[in-house]
């Protein structure tokens, strides 16, 4: 893979010799390196490091998944890590983008602010009432008990899954903010809720993407090597069990 200084040294030759190449070749010239200095600047060198830091996490917040001696879990794992890698790393940078060239994602919308609620912020429980057992017929005691119960796992389960989240963006933050810090800087509140959006959106991949190949690997789907990516195998189980 190509990095910063070799882009930068094959750009200066090419400058050198620009006024020498007809205009059409420049065109084309000029075309290439607009569209590798991003992927070399941010793409490329921010996936990698994510993929680094979310190998870690996932040994820590998936360690069912840490089995050495299973060589298809083990391509299953790095299809996940690439994916959203470079699928947060990628999001990130072109949505910084769209908000430098004002691109306006209505952010007054009903779907903005859906988005805002379940990707920018934390998991909030859906907490149930006794009116929403009215149907049943129990003891007023044993519904206020159900609702206890039902509020309780309610409640367990948004606290596991925002310590995750907070776990996530402890170290990927870093590592967008070190390759960009100056275009995060410049972002208003609205510009800052399309930055966590894409933030919550990378996690809900990351928790849902390792979360389904634990599933997998505890039904026993993850013995042999079925001779297709994690992605595509998940698909061929679906559609075998429906």
């Amino acid at each position: 893979m190509i990095d910063k200084n070799e882009l930068r040294k094959a750009r200066y030759e090419y400058d050198e010799l620009r006024e020498m190449l007809p205009e059409r070749i420049n065109e084309v010239f000029d075309q290439c390196f607009d569209l590798l200095s991003p992927f070399v600047s941010y793409i490329y060198p921010v996936r990698e490091e994510l993929k680094i830091v979310l190998r870690q996490l996932q040994r820590e917040q998936f360690p069912e998944l840490n089995i050495t001696d299973n060589p298809y879990l083990l391509q299953c794992i790095d299809d996940i890590l690439d994916f959203d890698a470079d699928g947060l790393s990628s999001r990130i940078h072109n949505e910084l983008c769209d908000i430098e060239a004002g691109v306006n994602k209505e952010t007054d919308d009903e779907q903005f602010r859906w988005k805002v609620e379940h990707y920018a912020g934390l998991s909030e429980p859906h907490l149930r009432t006794i009116e929403d057992f009215e149907q049943f017929t129990l003891t007023y005691e044993e519904k206020v008990e159900m609702v206890n119960e039902i509020n309780a796992e309610s409640i367990a389960d948004c606290n596991e899954i925002n310590s995750l989240k907070s776990e996530f963006m402890e170290v990927v933050q870093p590592i967008l903010f070190k390759y960009h810090g100056e275009r995060l800087d410049e972002l208003d509140s609205a510009g800052w809720q399309r930055y966590a959006i894409v933030l919550g959106y990378g996690f809900s991949s990351y928790l849902e993407n390792f979360g389904s190949l634990a599933y997998h690997l505890r039904q026993g789907h993850i013995e042999g090597n079925p001779g297709m990516s994690f992605f595509n195998y998940r698909v061929h189980l679906n559609q075998t069990k429906a």
